[in-house]
């Protein structure tokens, strides 16, 4: 559990550090947050959403459930905008270990993304696919795929990085 809010904790501390050293310009502002209440009906992202309605939001990347990566990076809802293709490759490229990605244009995933694609803001989460001890006591430390964590990390902080730097807008 919490493969995510790892990965959005390194992704951070990375791109703030390159903001800081000058070699990240942004175009865009970066929110980080977590959120509580998913399996609840997703309280915490739908709530923030909700109270943000004067704020316009350009894209959201999700991470949900990336510990256990195996051939593929499934990157959800990539049909929520056509610009994510180009950006998805650009970080992928840009990744010292690039990964294989599964780009499946399904849209309206069962994740903390449906507030934001309510509110028509292009999503993509990134996701390793489910497994037998999903929410239960055996879903413990030593099941994680550090090495494929890592990469995820990485390529999100890529994905994050040319999407905060484009200053191209995001179509829905």
């Amino acid at each position: 559990n919490a493969s995510g809010v790892a990965a959005l904790l390194e992704v951070a501390h990375h791109l703030s550090a390159r903001k800081e050293d000058g070699t990240l310009k942004l175009a865009r502002d970066i929110i980080f947050a977590a959120w509580s209440g998913e399996e609840i009906g997703m309280v915490g992202s739908t709530h923030f959403v909700g109270s943000s309605r004067e704020r316009r939001f350009d894209a959201y990347v999700n991470m949900d459930m990336i510990g256990r990566l195996g051939e593929w990076l499934v990157l959800w809802e990539m049909g929520t905008s056509l610009a994510w293709t180009r950006l998805v490759e650009q970080a992928r490229l840009n990744a010292t270990n690039p990964l294989s990605v599964y780009p499946d244009p399904r849209m309206g995933a069962p994740t903390d993304t449906m507030a934001f694609h309510c509110a028509h803001v292009p999503v993509l989460t990134a996701h390793t696919g489910g497994h037998p001890e999903y929410h239960t006591p055996r879903d413990t430390a030593d099941r994680l795929s550090y090495d494929g964590l890592e990469r995820i990390t990485e390529f999100v902080a890529e994905l994050a990085r040319a999407l905060a730097s484009d200053p191209a807008e995001i179509d829905w």
